[in-house]
């Protein structure tokens, strides 16, 4: 179903929408096609030169306007430059997507909605309910689209997971939509189905099938290979259930590929808080799994592992911490983060639930060792849990590190030779239930920059739906420059989106919410 403009300004009428010439619109040429901004997955936009830290520092930076969606955010949002919309010229586009099943594309600049579409058809197809599932846990509503889609920019295509109820039957669907028009591209969609052989858990005579209702589809979709990747965990370690790494051709979406985390055991999902895998400029894919058996062989929980692509999709490598059967018993998951590759080295960062970050050589990760010998660096953060993932500033000299645990203050480290070295801590600590979710913006002399950080503002955040708050930060110094809770009928941001990072592209910020809204920060004219 698409809306009109029409129908969307009556919808919502009290929008406001700021007018900029189309010589400001030519201006953007920075892209966000994929979770965390890049396939190493940085979460930096080196090439920021409108946001600087005296703008954002100053009375004239705040909100400018929300876009109105249906449904919760979970997805980070995308951002393409100068794309050719059917009939309406070329705009910078955002593209959102929600837990109802709807994919919305939105000019960037002016908030005006571009096309959308709605993958259901109620009564006969709807999102599926959370309750069908769990009593609730960490979601409230419905689950729809969850995971991040990502963008192949050359076929205009984005592609994306999204989840349905039809006629009492669950299904998971790949789509591959045509991000110009909003149309199903040739092949599209595939319905998600899979076997592996084993003997672990829900395995009927040595195969193992993939459960679209258990199943959850959280972390990010990566590109690799000419292949779409697709990873699965549970819902909150309900039910029996395996990670699950799937592979499927970018034009054909034949699957290529499913890899069971656990075939001859259970658990081990891929979640990663929403992180898509990382991967590497060979084409490696490397993703980490959290809670589930291990023996380094066929069962893969608590790891890291790197699956080589280019001919047979194959376990190449994998770091498993020694202390992986009490992370188990304790539901400290390793895989609560997803692995992040620092540009212009070898190495890959990996942290979790226990509060600690792994330096890992992204060419040899370690296998098991004891005292995990083979790590090049365990970096204790002496706080909670990690979730939300750290981001990089891979400038000439000096590259920079940044991270923020729950109940702990942002902290950034300099990586010199093959070692993090603590440099700055910020004031604001962050409370249960999450850590902050970064982004960084840099100009190219990587003179100046600014950490962005999204996190409850001070409440439980584990199983509830809390305000939020965006702060940023000097990455220089981690002095306070700007926050959405200064001026609160200005520019708060709504229920905070778990885990979903900003995006920050031609002088914008763009900040999901659970209140129905992206809100978007710029300079007030």
């Amino acid at each position: 179903m698409r809306f009109s403009l029409l129908k969307y300004a009556v919808l919502f009428p009290c929008l406001v929408l700021s007018k900029l010439a189309p010589s400001q619109l030519a201006r953007a040429q920075v892209n966000v096609p994929t979770y965390h901004y890049d396939s190493s997955r940085t979460g930096a936009n080196l090439n920021e030169t409108i946001l600087t830290p005296a703008v954002v520092g100053g009375a004239q930076f705040g909100k400018l306007f929300s876009l109105p969606v249906n449904g919760d955010v979970f997805a980070q949002p995308l951002y393409i430059a100068n794309v050719p919309i059917a009939s309406q010229g070329t705009h910078n586009v955002l593209y959102v997507a929600t837990m109802e099943d709807i994919l919305y594309a939105f000019d960037a600049d002016n908030g005006a909605l571009l096309w959308s579409l709605n993958f259901t058809s109620p009564p006969a197809v709807i999102p599926v309910p959370i309750l069908d599932i769990t009593s609730g846990n960490n979601i409230t509503g419905d689950v729809g689209i969850e995971s991040t889609p990502v963008i192949d920019l050359p076929s205009h295509t984005l592609y994306l997971v999204a989840r349905t109820k039809e006629s009492g039957q669950y299904f998971q669907r790949l789509h591959a939509i045509d991000i110009t028009s909003g149309a199903e591209k040739p092949n599209s969609p595939v319905t998600i189905t899979a076997i592996a052989v084993g003997d672990g858990t829900t395995a009927v005579n040595g195969l193992i099938a993939f459960n679209p209702l258990i199943q959850n589809q959280r972390a990010g979709l990566a590109l690799a290979s000419n292949r779409v990747f697709i990873a699965w965990a549970s819902h909150g370690d309900q039910y029996q259930y395996h990670g699950w790494v799937m592979a499927y051709d970018m034009q054909t979406l034949a699957q290529v590929a499913a890899v069971n985390v656990t075939p001859n055991g259970g658990q081990g999902g891929v979640w990663q808080s929403g992180w898509a895998p990382a991967v590497d400029s060979t084409g490696h894919v490397y993703y980490a799994s959290g809670n589930g058996d291990w023996d380094g062989e066929r069962n893969f929980g608590e790891s890291v592992v790197k699956l080589g692509t280019s001919e047979k999709i194959a376990t190449v490598d994998f770091f498993s911490p020694d202390n992986y059967s009490s992370l188990n018993s304790e539901d400290e998951d390793l895989g609560a983060c997803g692995p992040m590759l620092l540009p212009n080295t070898n190495f890959v960062t990996i942290g979790g639930k226990q509060g600690l970050l792994y330096l890992l050589n992204a060419t040899h990760l370690g296998y098991f060792s004891a005292g995990n010998a083979n790590a090049v660096q365990v970096l204790p953060l002496n706080a909670g849990q990690l979730k939300g993932g750290p981001v990089y500033w891979a400038r000439a000299t000096n590259p920079m590190l940044y991270i923020q645990a729950e109940q702990d203050f942002l902290k950034s480290f300099q990586l010199s030779g093959s070692m993090l070295s603590p440099v700055a801590e910020g004031v604001h600590q962050i409370a249960l239930g999450g850590g902050a979710s970064l982004a960084l913006t840099a100009n190219p002399s990587g003179t100046g920059g600014i950490v962005w950080a999204a996190s409850t503002i001070n409440q439980f955040a584990g199983s509830a739906i809390v305000p939020g708050i965006l702060r940023a930060y000097d990455a220089v110094t981690l002095a306070d420059l700007w926050n959405s809770e200064a001026d609160s009928a200005r520019d708060s941001l709504g229920n905070w989106a778990k885990f979903v990072p900003p995006v920050i592209a031609n002088g914008k910020v763009y900040m999901a919410s659970f209140s129905g809204t992206i809100a978007v920060y710029g300079q007030i004219p």
